[in-house]
């Protein structure tokens, strides 16, 4: 809860710590909290298990600043998964830390991260929003039209793909790319 103690509250508390700063943000996980300021300051609050705090000195008893790689960068979005943390900033990257597992964290890899970690694989992309779930992650993204010589391959690995419908998985990277059909309407074909 942020205030330092480990006393149980059945109604709303005011975070003294927090006191000097107003947020237009926050998310709940399983035992964390994390907080966007108006300043642009992420404060994280909570379980310290996995590194979801994102940064590595917190205690979980008392707010912490979340900096690190994100210092200096306007974020813009937050999301909290159960025990994970995705940031949208405003130059459309994905910032994740706290628990892997199953690619949660979108790293490729099964390492938890205590520190905000870029998500490569959002590079190249016009991330709209981010979304968590208890153990997922998910972004919107605004796509960019594909040359027909790219239908064929995939945007991520250039591997060539054998697909028959508009939607497909690369099974080589795991990436999952749409293709449009050029129309008057905007359409998905499931």
């Amino acid at each position: 809860m942020g205030d330092g103690d480990k006393e149980t509250r059945l109604k709303p508390t005011c975070v003294l710590a927090l006191i000097d700063y107003n947020f237009h943000k926050v998310a709940c996980g399983h035992g964390l909290t994390i907080g966007l300021a108006t300043s642009e300051n992420i404060f994280t609050m909570g379980s310290i298990v996995y590194g979801q705090l994102g940064n590595p000195f917190a205690d979980g008893k008392i707010p912490c600043l979340v900096e690190d790689k994100l210092s200096g960068e306007c974020v813009e979005e937050i999301a909290c998964g159960a025990y994970h943390i995705a940031t949208l900033t405003s130059r459309n990257e994905v910032y994740t830390w706290g628990k892997e597992v199953n690619g949660r964290l979108g790293h490729g890899d099964i390492e938890d991260r205590k520190t905000p970690t870029l998500v490569e694989g959002s590079k190249d992309r016009h991330v709209k929003y981010i979304a968590c779930g208890s153990n997922y992650s998910a972004t919107i993204c605004f796509h960019k039209w594909v040359s027909g010589t790219e239908e064929s391959q995939c945007l991520a690995c250039r591997q060539a793909l054998g697909f028959a419908r508009k939607r497909h998985n690369c099974y080589n990277c795991g990436l999952s790319f749409l293709q449009f059909m050029e129309s008057t309407k905007s359409s998905f074909d499931p």
